[in-house]
């Protein structure tokens, strides 16, 4: 689930978990809540392994070459004070702000979906 971003989205969706929770309570299902924060999931994840898992999903050669497209070649470079470092190929990450970021992290996340039967909801805040 992907709901609008800022603090309006968070509220929201922590009803509609609680509710969700409520509910099953309400029909004598045992419930089990496990919150994790993927707080800079992608910040985090290196590329390459970002690209295995698309290739993975088996979904157009042409979609696999623009994710590597969109997520080779960026760099970045540091300043303190007035000094500015030398740039450095970035390895991991995804722009943040990106639409293709939140694909992205359902991308990586997606094993967790495929190896657990259970109702599970996923938040993306970027």
């Amino acid at each position: 689930m992907v709901l609008e971003q800022g603090t309006h989205a968070k509220v929201k969706y922590s009803s509609y978990v609680c509710q969700d929770i409520v509910d099953s309570l309400d029909k004598g299902v045992r419930s089990d809540v496990i919150i994790i924060d993927f707080s800079k999931a992608l910040d985090l994840v290196p590329q390459d392994r970002l690209h295995t898992k698309i290739v993975a999903t088996r979904v157009d050669l042409r979609v696999v070459i623009g994710v590597k497209e969109f997520l080779m070649g960026h760099l970045q470079r540091v300043r303190v004070d007035w000094q500015l470092s030398e740039e450095v190929r970035l390895t991991s990450g995804v722009l943040q702000g990106s639409i293709l970021g939140h694909l992205l992290f359902h991308a990586n996340v997606n094993d967790i979906l495929r190896n657990i039967e259970s109702n599970i909801q996923l938040f993306i805040d970027d």
